[in-house]
């Protein structure tokens, strides 16, 4: 039976566009691109990595510089595909960009209606499943990765599930993102990576190929249910096969008999021959090796009479690698325009294939073109006869992606406006989704659609807490519109009505016309009954409550301000809704007391609290004691209310207003919150007790409740709790602080008639966006005036973040689902970090780095840095000296100081070790470790650590007190020329530099001076990276230091290698291009001999006399081949001064002394005098060694060292301990006054 054609009826892609776009192309442009001959590859760019320091042939460096990328692959819509930002940073980069290409490819292919799912974890092997959980696949879901066969693969797989009636539909997707440069490095030393970065598929001067990113997907069916279903076919599978090489190669080498099964298996059944074939697109990557064997096998098994046409996309884009099948067909699903594009970077053909043999045509590909096709227009909504306001909300990713939202929804009920609360419904759950939220409150028919400013959401539930407001902000009308509106607030408020009916035998909705309407109403005076005032706020208070629990919206906490928080027993869950009326009821009675007796009322004064105490204290200073004036409300820091007598309020009211703060009477006769109502006490408490009598049991909250008469969390409520809600002042402001101190981020809905709390909240530090009250008080009455006010609170809070809103309960159309088609969502992208590891391995791709020897993660070996391979020490490569100072100098600084080398760092690991460059204060420090092969892997064990090198550093050049420029020629007048042939040969003992580190091609020597002249960067050096000093060309200025010429080591068991530098410095004038002159000169000077170290000072010389490093303090220690024998016993030395008698002849002015001046012959003759004097008067047979300190002047040092070889001393040795020029004068006389040992004659 023949196998079921599988249709393709949607393709997406996006594929690299090179320099000749600003984006990457799609399907529909692809075919153009080829058609036109153009090639996408480019320079790697800067924020996938930093080529120009990764460039190079060594371990660890990419040989190419160029390859195809994809524009903006950093941008993503993870919450689009119900995916939060974090889990977005946790999944592979290449699952979140598959993730965008699959669903615009989905909306085109199969039209579902789109619907955020949430989120999945971003495991690897979550890639397919989280796709197939966005779009509600139900088949399969299989992430596969087979290299550069994985999406061919998956298509096969894709194929075969279609035929098993595993699915009806497949989708198929691949994505390639080259983000990590070890793949290049490893690429590199595998030797298939071309080095320009270009892919020349067939051509003989292929040498590799070049990599490419991608990202593309196919849609597959059945071919007669595409057919059915009106789709649009790109083209149609008749079969597929996959196959593996086994052990007959290496899994990196072709196998044309591999191939050829997988061809066989797919012609399997399918009534096609391969000689009906017209065109192959191979995988033609462009290596030496693969193209003839593919090419060939091809010719074979498709050898017919014509001509042949082969080709290979990766001639224009390169290798996608992953994604590289899908690129492929890409390009062959354009089959209709019958137009073969021309095969690129073809120059000259591979003769390895058999092109005349097979009649092979090295060109190819087939023009295409696609077409998104939206499904049929369907009306899913029915007819609405719903005329009152909606609530719409939209959602984005960002700011503009929300108002393009905005803008769809407003440019759809524009046309339709039935469709307003089908819309209201749909956004109001997928909103949920959204990072970035919008609303706006319409109604039917206005036109006027004007949404909020888009606010990013919280991706957690903010603490979302109810604040009762107490009494004040009461009026005629209040409720009135959500009494006819909303069922559930009107049945809370007749049922509160019965209830007051039973106690007072009078109805707020009849005899005072509250909430409802009703013609024989009393008329209410401006400043009602408190009798009245409590019970209708704790009404309101408890239907408005009922009415918000209705719309899904449950708070987490619970305040009350004053009166208000007699609904707080209900509302908290501490009491039933009876109870707590009940309690209001009894609270207004007993205060009624008050209100008939003290002629009081309240006001409010914007002050502070110790203004408040001043202005109390000043009014009551001078008036009769029975009068009462208190602070009753700490609001906020610069906000209070008084309560009191009438006359003192009047008088406090007058004098606050004289002080600057505004002050206004509250519309109340009851001074609350002061000792006037002690005058009701005993029938308020008796009252509230009566009630909790009748509701026995705990009446602990079961929420979190804060209490404005302590500033702390309610335990329980009792009868004492109310009498001092009453009596006690309103501590607003404390429990403001602790509520916010505990609950960071609270967002505060305010319960009562109109937001008379507002400005209290946030100036306790509630922002405006984190605040709002679902009522509003207008002086005219004004049609759906609170409807508006209740919907513009949910839209608030959801905004906010929260998702519990349920908009069915909204409508009185609760019943029905609305299916409407939205839209289409305007993808906005944003940057990801996808997982934490690859921003630590980005960070090191893209960072520029200090230098060759200074970065993080860096490795060391003698194939990371061939250039130090030829710095051989006892027939080791090791790191020189020289390389520890670069890695002080790459830091940044000009000058070096006390830089010790502690031990030796091998260069001939196999792997490279980890070496770090630690940085503290002006201090660093060289050490390195075995490291992992994962540069991922960077907590070692300290003690696994070993120190190199440590110094300091600083960026100010040393004051060395000598010239910037040194006359060569006159310096080079002093010195001897040395046969140079044989200067490396006398190292060779211990040394066995390679030629790059053998520099020094001209030696001069005068006494314990070299001047030595360098090569300077040449062709084998100037490609190794951006060296501030290169250490070959240092290190050779260090040779001359060890050399037997200077150190007279002429034992070959002895030899000397660098271990302290004192200090080294470059000049200020000193810049790359000294160095590639052709030579520059090291003047060293040996300054001090010790029996185990030499030290030298050292200065290199440009050939224009530019002084441009300064060396001082270099000590070479010295070292044994063979470690000499211990010495158990030594002779004792003993040193004996003698003093000499003065010699009258040999008195010199003191004046005359100062001033001596070392090139004139009077001082010259006295020294010789002095000298003989001093040798007559000691013993001579005592005299071994002389050291000259001062070392003057060329004659002077000549003339001493006859003497002494003539009084029967051995060849002196010179220590130099300060370096005079001609000309110098000595600082004082006693520096050339003769002291005498045994063993040292000092002059």
């Amino acid at each position: 039976m023949p196998k079921e054609p599988v249709a393709i009826i949607g393709i997406a892609a996006e594929i690299p566009s090179g320099k000749h776009s600003s984006t990457n192309l799609d399907h529909d442009n692809f075919y153009d691109f080829l058609k036109s001959k153009k090639q996408s590859y480019e320079d790697i760019p800067l924020e996938r990595l930093n080529i120009k320091e990764w460039h190079g042939k060594g371990l660890g460096k990419i040989i190419a510089s160029q390859g195809s990328f994809l524009k903006d692959i950093g941008l993503f819509d993870p919450a689009e595909f119900g995916i939060g930002s974090k889990d977005a940073r946790a999944m592979s980069n290449v699952g979140c960009y598959a993730s965008g290409t699959a669903f615009d490819l989905q909306s085109v292919a199969e039209p579902d209606e789109f619907e955020p799912k949430g989120s999945v974890a971003g495991l690897p092997c979550m890639i397919a499943n989280k796709i197939s959980y966005h779009l509600d696949l139900r088949g399969p879901s299989i992430p596969v990765d087979t290299a550069c066969s994985s999406t061919a693969v998956a298509t096969h797989l894709a194929v075969q599930a279609i035929r098993n009636g595993e699915c009806k539909v497949a989708l198929v997707a691949g994505c390639q993102l080259n983000l990590r440069a070890s793949d290049f490095a490893l690429y590199t030393q595998a030797s298939i990576l071309s080095p320009d970065g270009t892919c020349k598929p067939f051509d003989a001067d292929g040498n590799g190929f070049a990599r490419a990113e991608g990202a593309a997907a196919i849609v597959l069916k059945p071919l007669q249910q595409a057919i059915d279903d009106r789709d649009y076919i790109y083209g149609t599978i008749l079969g597929t096969g996959v196959s593996a090489c086994g052990s007959l190669a290496p899994v990196n080498a072709p196998v044309a008999e591999s191939q050829a099964d997988a061809m066989e298996w797919a012609y399997d059944g399918i009534d096609r021959s391969p000689v009906d074939v017209d065109y192959v697109e191979v995988h033609g990557t462009g290596t030496a090796v693969g193209d003839p064997v593919e090419a060939n096998w091809v010719g074979e098994k498709f050898s017919r009479n014509g001509s042949l046409l082969i080709g290979s996309v990766k001639g224009n884009i390169g290798h996608m690698e992953i994604a590289s099948f899908l690129a492929s067909l890409s390009k062959v699903s354009i089959l209709e325009t019958k137009q073969v594009p021309p095969q690129v970077n073809l120059k000259t053909r591979n003769n390895a294939i058999h092109w005349d043999h097979w009649r092979l045509a090295g060109i190819g590909g087939v023009n295409a073109h696609a077409v998104l096709e939206s499904p049929p227009l369907q009306n899913l909504s029915s007819e609405n006869e719903f005329q009152g306001p909606f609530l719409l909300l939209a959602g984005g990713l960002s700011p503009r992606s929300c108002a393009a939202v905005a803008e769809d929804i407003k440019a759809t009920l524009t046309l339709n406006p039935n469709l307003a609360i089908d819309y209201s419904l749909v956004y109001g759950r997928r909103v949920r989704q959204m990072t970035w939220r919008s609303f706006m409150i319409g109604k039917p028919g206005s036109g006027n659609f004007i949404f909020s400013q888009p606010l990013l959401t919280s991706r957690t539930k903010p603490p979302l807490a109810f604040l009762f407001s107490g009494q004040g902000p009461q009026h005629l009308n209040m409720g009135r519109q959500l009494f006819q509106r909303y069922a559930i607030f009107r049945q809370s408020i007749l049922d509160l009505d019965v209830i007051y009916q039973a106690h007072t035998g009078k109805s707020m909705i009849h005899q005072y016309g509250l909430f409802g309407e009703s013609l024989d109403a009393e008329i209410l005076p401006p400043i009602w009954p408190i009798s009245i005032v409590i019970p209708s706020l704790t009404m309101l208070h408890i239907a408005l409550f009922d009415l918000m629990v209705s719309f899904g919206v449950d708070p987490d906490i619970f305040i009350g301000h004053s009166a208000g928080e007699v609904a707080l027993i209900y509302a908290s869950g501490a009491g039933t809704k009876e109870m707590a009326f009940e309690i209001a009821i009894a609270r207004g009675q007993a205060m009624k007391i008050v209100e008939d007796n003290v002629d009081g009322t309240m006001a409010a004064i914007s002050c502070s609290r110790e203004d408040a105490h001043r202005i109390v204290r000043s009014i009551t200073a001078r008036s009769q004691p029975q009068f009462v004036l208190e602070v009753a409300c700490y609001n906020s820091l610069n906000a209070v209310a008084i309560s009191g007598h009438s006359k003192l309020i009047d008088e406090a009211i007058l004098l606050a207003q004289q002080g600057g703060f505004l002050a206004k009477k509250i519309t109340t006769k009851v001074p609350v919150h002061s000792r006037a109502m002690e005058l009701c006490e005993a029938q308020y408490r008796s009252a509230i007790q009566e009630v909790f009598s009748r509701y026995r049991g705990s009446h602990k909250p079961r929420k979190k409740t804060y209490s404005t008469c302590t500033g702390r969390i309610i335990e329980d409520f009792d009868a004492n709790y109310f009498w001092t809600n009453t009596r006690n002042p309103v501590l607003f402001t404390q429990t403001m602080d602790a509520l916010i101190a505990s609950n960071p981020g609270v967002y505060v809905v305010e319960m009562g008639p109109h937001p008379v709390l507002a400005a209290y909240v946030q100036e306790a530090g509630v922002l405006a966006s984190s605040y709002v009250c679902p009522m509003r008080r207008s002086k005219n009455i004004i049609a759906d005036m609170e409807e508006y006010a209740v919907l513009t609170a949910l839209g608030s809070i959801i905004v906010a973040g929260y998702n519990f809103v349920n908009f069915s309960a909204i409508y009185p159309c609760s019943d029905r689902v609305a299916r409407v088609k939205t839209p289409a969502y305007p993808f906005v992208k944003k940057h990801i970090e996808y997982w934490p590891e690859v921003s630590r391995i980005m960070s090191r791709q893209i960072s520029p780095r200090n230098g060759p020897l200074n970065y993080p993660d860096l490795r060391i070996n003698v194939h990371t840095h061939p250039e130090l391979a030829g710095h051989i020490i006892n027939s080791q490569p090791i790191m020189p000296a020289a390389g520890f100072i670069e890695m002080g100098f790459e830091l940044g600084v000009r000058t070096l100081w006390k830089i010790k080398f502690h031990s030796i760092l091998p260069l001939t690991s196999l792997t490279p070790p980890l070496v770090a460059i630690e940085v503290e204060g002006s201090r660093y420090e060289v050490r390195s470790c075995m490291a992992p092969s994962s540069p991922l892997f960077f907590h070692h064990n300290v003690n696994e650590w070993k120190i190199h090198a440590e110094g300091y550093f600083s960026n100010n050049p040393v004051d060395c007190s000598s010239p910037t420029t040194v006359q060569l020629s006159e310096l080079m007048e002093y010195f001897t020329a040395y046969n140079k042939n044989d200067f490396y040969q006398h190292l060779s003992s211990f040394a066995q530099y390679g030629n790059s580190f053998k520099r020094i091609d001209q030696i001069f020597i005068y006494g314990r001076e070299a001047l030595v002249r360098v090569k300077s960067l040449d062709e084998s050096l100037s490609g190794d990276g951006k060296y501030i000093l290169h250490p070959a060309i240092l290190d050779s200025c260090f040779h001359a230091c060890v050399h037997p010429l200077l150190t007279k080591a002429t034992d070959p068991n002895i030899y000397y290698l660098p271990s302290v530098v004192n200090c080294i410095s470059l000049s200020d004038k000193f810049n790359h291009s000294v160095l590639f002159a052709e030579h520059f000169f090291a003047h060293i000077k040996l300054k001090q001999w010790n029996p185990d170290n030499l030290v030298y000072d050292i200065e290199l010389i440009a050939p224009d006399g530019l002084l441009f490093c300064t060396i001082q303090g270099f000590i070479v220690q010295q070292y044994f081949h063979i470690p000499p024998e211990a010495v158990h016993m030594r002779f004792e030395l003993q040193y004996q001064t003698y003093g000499i008698s003065r010699d009258p002849d040999l008195d010199l002015d003191q004046g005359e002394l100062q001033n001596a001046n070392f090139s004139s012959i009077p001082v010259l003759e006295y020294c010789k005098k002095l000298f003989n004097y001093t040798i007559n008067k000691c013993d001579r047979k005592c005299l071994h060694i002389v050291e000259i300190h001062h070392l003057a002047f060329k004659p002077f040092g000549e003339t001493l060292t006859n003497m002494v070889l003539k009084a029967g001393g051995l060849q002196p040795l010179y220590t130099l301990a300060t370096s005079v020029t001609s000309g110098a004068h000595f600082a004082d006389s006693s520096d050339i006054l003769p002291t005498l040992s045994n063993a040292t004659l000092l002059c």
